[in-house]
């Protein structure tokens, strides 16, 4: 608009007032667009300094504990925080864009035990791969309960998890996770079943149809942590909690394994000690501490403040039963076979090379070429084998939709 306008500015023409309006000049009108057009380019070509990812939304509980979070880091960093909102799997997760973004002190990454997969080993395990760790901010670990005895005995942790069926308040797919890593550890075959929420499984274990129950200590402090019909009986956590002084954890059953959600902020792999180190000493400070533990029970969630060390001791430790268990690399494998701005490049160079050449060399020869040439760059798997196929078909196809239009529709092509 404001390149039209200045072309009828630069003539002067009186209906270039009108149709703006009475008593409006054009230059002023002129002017005041250009301004806008330059304000609007601006903000959009600032450059942020500081982004976190997130694998949270950004309107539910744990994404406002995130943002609660980028206000501290910026505050410190003296520039405010972009947060990022990478919910899901593939490219939509943070743990994606996270480990794509410059390892420059510049970029923060928000990683969950729950995401991109659901379990919390392998995630662990790529975590390492891919990040390094400044600060764990949350550990969400399981509870295991137990039906009240007459005496209540000392906890037989492997009879009782091969007794009967475990009950565990989680998402089925992370529920075969945590069943293979128990099985493994505990040397027993564990069987399960999965509810749909915390009360469901309380109320399975009062009846007596399932043996023990595993439960988020978040979900199970919304309530009561006391009961007439179950017991505490351990923690995954990797230390005895401070509100459960005298709950044991399943290390100090001889069992060695930690079972919980975790949270961590990181850096992108290649970041330096010094860099860790840096944002460490800025959020290991009380005052910062406090701000962002009560930014996180403000929305519900626990917080676990752990170090760059301990944290990535954690991770190791997590990482080790994915190396054990298996380690469901599906998703990476997805992640490595999607399109990237090197084949979105080189497909569109393709065509418009076909464009150019068809005319020059004939349909035939700069079709087959491109078809041939295209398939090269996107196919997902080893070439070797599917070379022939994709040459048998590349060949195929063009003399196929040669024929059809020649003949069919009496198309000339050049």
């Amino acid at each position: 608009m404001a390149l039209l306008t200045s072309l009828d500015v630069l003539g002067f023409r009186g209906s270039v007032a009108g149709a703006i309006g009475p008593g409006v000049y054009p230059l002023t009108a002129l002017g005041l667009m250009l301004v806008t057009g330059l304000i609007i380019v601006y903000r959009a070509c600032k450059p942020i300094k500081y982004s976190l990812f997130s694998p949270f939304g950004s309107s539910d509980l744990r994404g406002l504990a995130v943002a609660r979070l980028a206000q501290v880091i910026g505050r410190e960093m003296g520039d405010p925080v972009k947060v990022y909102s990478g919910v899901g799997q593939g490219s939509f997760s943070s743990m994606f864009q996270g480990s794509r973004a410059k390892p420059d002190g510049h970029n923060f990454v928000v990683l969950d035990g729950s995401c991109p997969t659901p379990s919390p080993f392998s995630n662990a395990a790529e975590c390492l791969e891919r990040f390094v760790p400044v600060m764990r901010l949350s550990d969400d670990p399981y509870l295991l309960l137990g039906p009240i005895t007459a005496d209540n005995e000392a906890v037989d942790l492997p009879g009782l998890l091969a007794a009967g069926p475990l009950g565990f308040s989680a998402q089925p797919e992370e529920v075969d996770f945590l069943c293979r890593a128990l099985s493994h550890r505990a040397g027993v075959a564990v069987q399960s079943r999965v509810f749909a929420s915390t009360p469901r499984v309380l109320r399975s274990l009062a009846q007596g149809e399932i043996a023990a129950a595993f439960c988020p200590l978040d979900e199970l402090a919304a309530g009561d942590l006391t009961h007439r019909h179950y017991r505490l009986l351990a923690v995954g956590a990797p230390a005895r909690l401070a509100e459960l002084p005298e709950i044991p954890t399943l290390l100090e059953l001889g069992l060695d394994l930690c079972l919980g959600h975790w949270t961590v902020l990181a850096y992108p792999k290649g970041a330096s000690r010094e860099q860790v180190r840096d944002l460490w000493s800025i959020l290991s400070r009380p005052e910062n501490q406090e701000a962002v533990s009560q930014g996180m029970r403000g929305h519900g969630i626990r917080p676990d403040l752990l170090g760059p060390e301990e944290t990535a001791e954690f991770w190791r430790a997590q990482a080790q039963v994915a190396q054990e268990i298996g380690r469901d690399t599906g998703y990476w494998r997805a992640d490595r076979q999607m399109v990237s701005l090197y084949k979105v490049v080189g497909v569109l160079a393709l065509f418009s090379a076909f464009m150019l050449l068809a005319p020059v060399t004939g349909y035939l020869p700069a079709s087959l070429a491109m078809v041939l040439l295209l398939s090269l760059i996107l196919w997902p798997g080893p070439l070797k084998r599917a070379l022939p196929l994709i040459t048998l078909v590349s060949l195929g196809s063009c003399v196929a939709v040669y024929l059809v239009f020649t003949q069919a529709f009496m198309v000339v092509f050049p």
